[in-house]
């Protein structure tokens, strides 16, 4: 995907790459299963146990796009009892995710 930019008309055109990733809606752990490690990796990252530094981890368990936290870890929970699924746990998701050389976002 190529974004383009032009900033006040006598700028070069500025061209930067976002990457787009694709995962599973609860897959903490990025396997591509959502299981009870899923639900381990949310409690260890929040009781900093593990590293996120490039937060993936909290982009794929933040099930209610409410921030991480142990609300996540049992939606999952419920899905795998089968509980219910209100949030798409175990849905493909999509997410832009900005690259090194992408410009900031400018607020107005």
């Amino acid at each position: 995907m190529l974004i383009c930019t032009f900033l006040f008309c006598t700028a070069p055109l500025l061209r930067c790459q976002a990457k787009i990733m694709t995962y599973y809606n609860g897959d903490a752990d990025g396997d591509n299963i959502i299981s009870i490690m899923d639900v381990t990796t949310i409690q260890r990252l929040l009781k900093n146990l593990c590293d996120d530094t490039y937060g993936l981890i909290e982009i794929r368990a933040d099930v209610d796009q409410k921030g991480l936290n142990t609300s996540d870890a049992v939606a999952i929970q419920r899905y795998l009892a089968k509980l219910g699924n209100p949030y798409r746990i175990g849905s493909e998701a999509n997410r832009i995710v900005k690259s090194d050389n992408e410009l900031p976002e400018i607020e107005a």
